[in-house]
């Protein structure tokens, strides 16, 4: 599991140049709101309120103005905590 509280770094370090881009790019991040997007992803208000193909038309938008894989950008959101995890049904 991975903390959350106050903005603690998480698994992926590195990502602080993702981040910084992806803000550059209008992406607004608010952990406590659950993200907010501006710019590329105005479509869309909030991923993680988007259905999934909604989801993946954003995280493509972002990519493409960012110049950052569509994985990437997608990690860096769940890093954020802006969307959810996958979850395998398995899990449930």
């Amino acid at each position: 599991m991975i903390p959350r509280p106050g903005g603690v770094q998480t698994a992926l370090e590195p990502n602080a140049i993702g981040i910084g881009l992806l803000l550059q790019h209008g992406v607004k991040i608010r952990p406590e709101a659950g993200g907010h997007f501006r710019g590329a992803a105005r479509r869309a208000v909030a991923v993680h309120t988007a259905t999934q193909r909604e989801a993946d038309l954003t995280i493509a938008a972002i990519a493409a103005e960012t110049g950052l894989s569509r994985y990437l950008v997608r990690a860096l959101l769940i890093e954020q905590g802006v969307i959810k995890r996958p979850q395998h049904r398995s899990a449930r």
